[in-house]
């Protein structure tokens, strides 16, 4: 008697996923036909071909699946090395705390500071919050990094950020954990000009019904077209793909890469990094992000983006 309640507990299990997979697969299905089954940009709708559709939708599939598989890569990348360097960082974070307190000890404040900035962005990076994070601490990692940078290159520069960022709205919207500090890093080592004083990056931010773009502007030396041009070149074939570049000290767009495709796989392609830029006025990095006030929308975002 037991072993036919399990049967039948089973058998009704497997119908309500069968009929969950269906409704699913039924949502994409008519997401695509929406999208695809008519112009909308003429007059009248036109219908396309049952066997365009058909092949349309296959593509759409395809894609999807592979954008999907290439996210649970980079997760579980991402996953192996936290796990791998897990004991390593909270070493050093309990070291430099007690080096800290030795040094507050002795008085020495400016090596307090320094070294109170890089327990709190060690802190920040190895927090078990997941990929996501708030602007609000993505500033203030930010400035924990240009406080240290100042100290060990002791080069001038000033960071500004807008008060479009001082919106208390847009400093509580969840956006991708370190994406801010690796592009300021970006200005500091190829965009400043060493032998000037007045290097300076100004953040800023502004919103559409929908979007989210995050500003970062440096003064530095810029670049021309011809490397602009292969600098968005590199961008553009990072899009949607798990790349393996080697880290090199002369190479600008390693940061921005690793960032582009990390959006791109956790919102989708037209989601991500533009970069404008103007020999000897400056670089512009944009990004852009779907407006998620919450960590509770992150979980809606599947079916709008």
């Amino acid at each position: 008697m037991k072993g036919l309640i399990v049967l039948v507990i089973l058998e009704t299990l497997c119908i309500f996923f069968l009929i969950l997979a269906l409704f699913h697969a039924a949502k994409a299905v008519k997401r695509f036909i929406e999208t695809h089954h008519y112009d909308m940009e003429s007059d009248t709708k036109k219908r396309l071909p049952i066997s365009a559709l058909v092949t349309g939708l296959l593509e759409h599939i395809v894609e999807n699946s592979k954008k999907q598989v290439n996210y649970s890569l980079l997760q579980k990348q991402a996953e192996l090395a936290a796990m791998q360097n897990q004991i390593g960082p909270h070493f050093l974070y309990n070291t430099l705390d007690s080096i800290r307190g030795l040094a507050l000890d002795e008085n020495a404040l400016q090596t307090t500071s320094v070294i109170e900035a890089l327990s709190s962005m060690l802190r920040y990076s190895i927090s078990q919050n997941g990929n996501f994070s708030t602007v609000q601490k993505e500033l203030d990692n930010l400035k924990d990094y240009t406080d240290i940078m100042k100290y060990r290159l002791k080069v001038p520069f000033s960071i500004e950020i807008d008060e479009s960022l001082d919106d208390e709205a847009i400093k509580s919207y969840i956006i991708p954990k370190l994406v801010f500090q690796p592009i300021v890093e970006n200005a500091i080592y190829h965009g400043f000009d060493k032998s000037r004083e007045n290097n300076s990056i100004y953040l800023s931010a502004r919103c559409t019904d929908v979007h989210l773009i995050l500003i970062i502007r440096d003064n530095g030396t810029g670049m021309d077209e011809e490397e602009l041009i292969k600098y968005s070149r590199r961008l553009l074939e990072s899009t949607g793909e798990i790349q393996n570049y080697q880290v090199d000290s002369g190479e600008k767009s390693i940061g921005l890469i690793n960032i582009n495709q990390r959006i791109q796989l956790m919102f989708g392609s037209r989601y991500g990094l533009t970069v404008y830029s103007l020999k000897n006025f400056g670089t512009e990095v944009q990004i852009k992000l779907p407006i998620v006030p919450s960590e509770e929308s992150l979980r809606f975002l599947g079916d709008g983006l």
